[in-house]
This record gives structure tokens, C-alpha cells and sequence, in this order.
């Protein structure tokens, strides 16, 4: 049975967007998964589900980047109906605002960095969308797939909403590479749910980044475009305009010594 399939990362780096200069520091993880039965499908795919270990959300391209963090603004069939059911008082102009599907607020840019990095060639991910990563998860993780009511792994499982099958599975991969075998293991590379062609990685500490000394230049907010797929089949590609030019989004660009990982 082959084993999980590994790939190293792009060698033009990967970019990511988030809030503050330094785009690459790995902040103290997110709270646990709550006790229950209900499904959990807010969060990060694949953060830890016990909150012990912190990951990063990076892309291949600029485009995933900023696609993956903007997604929430995409127009939803039916959303705006069921909100405006839900609101059934007035308004408070100091919480409540204008809602405009489909449109990035003119405001989104004015804090975030496009961030771009190198990654350490020799360090490397499991590919969470291979079919051989699926056949050796299928044996390894057969009680989270029994609690699920699953017979096996795959890309269904993989992409799955509820954060209780995928942060587990994303457990399994990091406590594997705690262990000497594995030690080139740097996190997980995944395919976009947004659009087939972005290629997303969650890379673990220690960081396997060459990041030293960030500097910033400006660089224009994108323009980007979004895929929608219905009742299993792809429809049009629409555009995600933006409510008005905003400022210009600075991007970091990190280089420098690899991150000596712990022996």
C-alpha cells in the first residue's frame, strides 16, 4: 500500500495575506473544538483541534492568496433573503451596514500585506488531495472515520465542512512528524474549495520560511475571479468587483537563512 504523498514546495516561494508587517509569524493557536455532536463550520480547516500546534494559511499565487481571504464576500443564493427575515427590527446605524454581495469593502486593504516568502527546498508536504494520501489515511484514521459514519477517505472527506473530520486528520499528519522518520514534514498542501486552480499550504512551526529583515512596497488591490459550482457541475466565472478603489495593499517580501528546524 503506498504511503501518504509528499511534495516540496513551490520553488518561487508562497505569498499570504494577513493583518500587520510580518505576514509569516505564527500566532498562538485558535481555541479548541467544542464538546458536542454538533458540526463545527466556522474556523480554519486545518487548525489543530485541541489548540496545541499553530498553522499558517499561504497559496501559490497572489490571487489564491487574496481569493482565500475574501471569499466571505461572495454573493450567497439566497443569503441576503435570509438575513433580512432574520432582521426584523430597525436598524442600528452604528452595527448595521449596508449590505453589498459580491463586493470586497472599500476598507479591506487598508491593514493587510501581501506577503511573499521562500520555503526551505528540503522540507516537506503532505498532499492532502492524492489519491495514495487517501488510500494510507483510509488505514490510519479508521475510529474518526467510524465516528463520522465513513467508510473511507477521500477528497469528499477532505474538503469536507465540518471542522471535527478535517482538524483531526490535520492532528494525525503533525503528530507524525514529530517523530524522527518524519521530520521533514512541514505541513499540509491542499487544493483551494474556492477554485480548482488554487494550490493552498499549512505549513506548522517550526517555520520552514527564509524570512529575515521584511521589507514593504505598495502593490495594487486585485481584481479577482471566482468560480461557482452547483448541483456538481461548474457554471460561470464572475468577477468580484470591489465598492470602490481602495488603498494601495503593501507587500512584504522576506528573504534570508532558512529557520534551523530543532535536530
Amino acid at each position: 500500500m503506498p504511503g501518504s504523498r509528499l511534495v516540496a514546495a513551490p520553488a518561487t516561494g508562497v505569498y499570504r495575506v494577513a493583518k500587520g508587517l510580518d505576514s509569516f509569524v505564527f500566532r498562538p493557536p485558535r481555541g479548541a473544538l467544542p464538546d458536542g455532536n454538533e458540526p463545527v463550520l466556522d474556523g480554519n480547516r486545518w487548525d489543530d483541534p485541541s489548540a496545541r500546534f499553530a498553522s499558517l494559511y499561504c497559496a501559490t499565487t497572489a490571487e489564491a492568496a487574496f481569493g482565500e481571504t475574501i471569499a466571505r464576500y461572495r454573493e450567497t443564493d439566497g443569503l441576503i433573503g435570509r438575513i433580512a427575515a432574520f432582521l426584523n427590527s430597525d436598524p442600528d446605524p452604528a452595527y448595521d451596514f449596508e449590505l453589498a454581495p459580491g463586493r470586497v469593502p472599500p476598507d479591506y486593504f487598508a491593514d493587510r500585506y501581501l506577503g511573499h516568502v521562500a520555503v526551505d527546498p528540503d522540507v516537506r508536504f503532505v498532499d492532502v488531495d492524492h489519491p495514495h494520501t487517501h488510500a494510507a489515511a483510509t488505514l490510519a484514521l479508521r475510529g474518526l472515520l467510524r465516528q463520522h459514519r465513513l467508510r473511507e477517505v477521500d477528497r469528499g472527506v477532505m474538503f469536507h465542512a465540518d471542522r471535527r473530520l478535517t482538524r483531526p486528520i490535520a492532528r494525525y499528519y503533525w503528530t507524525l512528524a514529530q517523530s524522527p522518520d518524519h521530520r521533514d514534514w512541514a505541513g499540509l498542501r491542499y487544493e483551494s474549495r474556492l477554485s480548482a486552480g488554487w494550490e493552498c499550504w499549512a505549513p506548522w512551526e517550526p517555520s520552514p520560511f527564509a524570512c529575515t529583515s521584511p521589507t514593504s512596497t505598495p502593490s495594487p488591490a486585485p481584481i479577482l475571479t471566482f468560480g461557482r459550482r452547483r448541483r456538481g457541475s461548474a457554471s460561470s466565472w464572475n468577477d468580484l468587483p470591489l465598492c470602490s478603489s481602495p488603498r494601495a495593499a503593501p507587500t512584504s517580501s522576506c528573504h534570508g537563512p532558512y529557520r534551523q528546524r530543532d535536530p
